[in-house]
């Protein structure tokens, strides 16, 4: 895939994202925007941090090993790539390809 392609597809992903989405996108690409956003100093940012640590220290919340916090990751993502129209074509794309291939080749 080109490189004007690619950004063809992530303009065209970014104008049609919700906020969900979008909220996403930008903490991935935050650092590279150059916005020096200083956690630490954002009061609601750190009422919540300390809301979610009284909350797991009462037993109010409980933890997620990390082996819980992938694979609940990975059905999340697989379950909304599911219904992405770019992940549906890229997906039939392959699918042609292998249509294609030579069995002598594999």
């Amino acid at each position: 895939m080109t490189t004007a392609t690619k950004r063809k597809k992530l303009h065209d992903f970014v104008n049609a994202a919700d906020d969900k989405q979008l909220d996403v996108i930008y903490t991935f690409v935050e650092h590279e925007i150059g916005d020096d956003y200083e956690h630490w100093a954002d009061e609601d940012f750190v009422k919540e941090i300390d809301k979610r640590l009284q909350d797991f220290e009462s037993g109010k919340t409980k933890g997620l090993s990390w082996e819980e916090v992938k694979t609940k990751s990975k059905l999340k993502l697989m379950q909304e790539a599911s219904t992405d129209p770019l992940f549906l074509a890229d997906m039939n794309e392959i699918m042609n390809d292998f249509d294609h291939v030579d069995g002598e080749n594999l």
